[in-house]
């Protein structure tokens, strides 16, 4: 009797770029809208440098976009920018304090919804998860400061990087506080 092994596939966000993408688990964003009205802020955290207003609350935009363009040198090939919406309440429960506070710093920011500007470049698929690679024990700890996990190889013979995004933004908040 041949033993078959059980594939499990996931929801993940897959940000499109030059030579390289990434991937982020869908369940970690409650949804996206356009981005309009967007207003620069000044700001000690880098990629944390505006603002914008949905639902009538002004929302603290983290520049992912901006972040993995500049951390990875890839390219984003003139594509416009949308913004996905995390939900302070869904990061996880040892992360919300620090949230909490980077948000509880501007009572006029909206303590519900952090925003993330993202390429336009971007599509929710299913990946199977014996695709993706772990990040070898020897550079994991590295690599985890800047949120990556792992990485899976395209059948268009492209890497594509899994990024968390909540460890990605409060990675960036400790880094200017430490």
């Amino acid at each position: 009797m041949e033993y078959e092994r059980a594939v499990y596939e996931q929801d993940f966000l897959l940000l499109s770029y030059s030579r390289m993408g990434f991937f982020i688990n869908r369940s970690q964003f409650s949804g996206s809208t356009s981005l309009e009205n967007v207003k620069k802020i000044k700001s000690p955290l880098p990629y944390f440098d505006s603002i914008f207003t949905y639902n009538g609350e002004k929302v603290l935009l983290f520049d992912c976009d901006a972040f993995l363009t500049a951390g990875y040198r890839c390219e984003n090939e003139g594509s416009s920018r949308l913004c996905l919406l995390m939900k302070t309440s869904d990061f996880g429960p040892s992360n919300r304090p620090a949230i909490s506070s980077l948000l509880g710093n501007n009572p006029a920011l909206s303590q519900e919804f952090l925003g993330l500007i993202i390429t336009s470049r971007a599509e929710i698929t299913k990946i199977r998860i014996d695709e993706i690679f772990l990040t070898p024990p020897g550079i994991r700890e590295p690599l985890k400061k800047r949120g990556l996990y792992g990485c899976r190889f395209s059948g268009d013979r492209e890497i594509q990087f899994y990024i968390d995004l909540e460890i990605t933004v409060l990675n960036i908040m400790k880094r200017k506080a430490g």
